[in-house]
């Protein structure tokens, strides 16, 4: 038959497999599995395995951290911090981590993704566009309410010191003002509403 058949050599195999995305185990079983995987010449691919669960580990601390001491990286994935230096260094220069290693500090400096300048500016000038055309719009509706016959009448009812809603308001023009000065204000507004 066809089928496919599982020799009694593959099962040593099997522990490689329940250590997989878990360095520290996956290095106990080759450690366990090395003359088993040096007799089938595969040390050197196990090897290579752990060495990319490693590095998708050290990953992981990319999008956590802003900043790490390579002491607190080293201890959590039981490595020396030379190894860690040494790791992440490669991983640097090939690319696959953006970050920065300060090794006066002991600091592992993440980057984050940088945006494109001339998009930030367009980002920022659409941003202004839109606010000028809110600004421009609230003072049309402002004008065009101060004009308003009805709005005013409204105004001269209610008295100088409240709004239109029942609040009392410092915005409007006659708040604060002495009496005399509060009845020059109604004259005025009645004027304006007479010349409609």
């Amino acid at each position: 038959s066809s089928g496919i058949t599982q020799s009694t050599g593959s099962r040593p195999y099997f522990s490689l497999f329940g250590a997989e995305g878990n360095a520290e185990k996956l290095a106990a079983s080759i450690a366990q599995m090395t003359p088993t995987l040096e007799k089938h010449d595969n040390l050197g691919l196990a090897k290579q395995a752990l060495e990319s669960v490693r590095e998708r580990e050290i990953a992981k601390f990319h999008d956590t951290f802003v900043s790490l001491k390579l002491s607190s990286l080293a201890s959590h994935l039981k490595l020396t911090v030379a190894e860690i230096e040494k790791r992440i260094g490669k991983m640097i220069n090939c690319s696959q981590f953006p970050a920065q290693i300060c090794k006066k500090e002991g600091v592992l400096w993440m980057e984050t993704e940088t945006q494109d300048p001339e998009e930030s500016l367009e980002q920022v000038k659409a941003a202004l566009v839109t606010s000028m055309n809110s600004y421009n719009k609230a003072k049309e509706l402002n004008t065009a309410l101060s004009l308003n016959p009805r709005f005013l009448a409204r105004m001269v009812e209610l008295g100088p010191n409240k709004d239109p809603s029942g609040a009392s308001s410092s915005y409007f023009p006659a708040h604060g003002r002495t009496t005399h000065e509060k009845d020059q204000f109604k004259k005025k507004i009645i004027d304006l509403l007479e010349m409609e």
